[in-house]
């Protein structure tokens, strides 16, 4: 089932990149069904896509300048809602309707910010993410930035990434620091559900691929073919 619900974000990342640089109908359907995709099989991966669509929106009005960017950009939005509309009617019917609907049963004005399940820049961490962040980051990241053409989204999808990777808060050296995702997470309605800040490297990890395949894909003659084979 964690396979199925990944299937929309590469579809995703990949129309949002074609929408930034070629445009066209293809490029804003498969962007548009690909984070309905996202959307309907991990709920938050859709919204951490969101968070960081101004990466993408910011390379395509580089690539095609604001107007066309714009435009393709908006009927790729529209389509999402289109497609996730009847998941969206189903959700707000009860409540629409008067009916009763189940209360979370924590928020983040009962919540902690500081997570157990996040990256620590302090203290122990999960066992899965135990040497993740210098390893993989800084050869992935040494190898895209060599060559990578598109260096600069990969990378700032990779840091964001990381970044809320930490959770809304970390406490170190007896004080707590209140990080870039913290305003998400207390007052974006259902930001606070997600429970495991270290989802966020589920996505993270997909730019580090396409930075570290960007460098590979750029070496000299057969040494990409050899590396990739």
């Amino acid at each position: 089932l964690t396979q199925v619900a990944v299937v929309g974000l590469p579809l995703a990342v990949l129309g949002l990149l074609d929408v930034a640089e070629r445009g066209g109908r293809r490029a804003w359907v498969l962007a548009g069904v690909g984070m309905a995709l996202t959307g309907i099989g991990y709920w938050f991966h859709a919204q951490f896509m969101l968070v960081l669509a101004p990466a993408f929106a910011v390379h395509a009005v580089r690539q095609r300048g604001l107007r066309d960017a714009a435009r393709d950009l908006s009927k790729a939005a529209g389509l999402t809602l289109l497609l996730i509309s009847p998941w969206l009617v189903a959700l707000a019917a009860p409540r629409l309707l008067g009916h009763w609907t189940p209360r979370p049963p924590m928020t983040a004005a009962f919540m902690s910010p500081v997570f157990a399940d996040a990256l620590q820049l302090s203290g122990p961490q999960p066992r899965g993410l135990q040497g993740w962040l210098p390893v993989v980051l800084g050869l992935a990241a040494g190898l895209g930035l060599w060559r990578g053409r598109r260096r600069g989204l990969w990378l700032t999808g990779a840091l964001v990434c990381i970044g809320f990777a930490l959770g809304p808060a970390q406490d170190i050296g007896g004080t707590r620091w209140l990080l870039p995702s913290f305003p998400l997470w207390r007052w974006v309605p259902g930001f606070d559900r997600m429970l495991h800040p270290d989802r966020w490297l589920e996505v993270g990890g997909l730019f580090i691929v396409l930075l570290a395949g960007e460098g590979l894909a750029r070496l000299p003659g057969r040494a990409a073919w050899a590396t990739w084979g």
